[in-house]
């Protein structure tokens, strides 16, 4: 969900695939990918019980899956990405001196 996810209120999507995703290649790539991805799970675990001891009146979860999905890509290139964007909205307004 990460922190107020306008769309994902629940697990994100991108998540379960990702894991099961994992989980698939952990078995076919043999023992020490199946401990990376129970290491990963483990640590998954222990964030939602610090975030849930930080803020006990509210649900919150990691958005570990969005971060891998970049992390992924950027190994994927070799590069860093830093997206780049061009504002395309209103002039500013410009107020007259007094």
């Amino acid at each position: 969900m990460g922190f107020g996810h306008a769309v994902y209120r629940a697990e994100d999507p991108r998540g379960v695939v990702l894991r099961a995703t994992a989980e698939s290649l952990s078995t076919t790539l043999g023992a020490e990918a199946a401990d990376l991805v129970t290491c990963a799970a483990g640590i998954e675990s222990e964030i939602f019980v610090a975030l849930a001891a930080w803020k006990p009146d509210q649900q919150i979860v990691t958005n570990v899956e969005f971060w891998s999905a970049h992390v992924i890509e950027q190994v994927s290139v070799g590069k860093i990405i830093r997206p780049s964007a061009r504002y395309v909205g209103l002039e500013p307004l410009v107020s007259a001196p007094v």
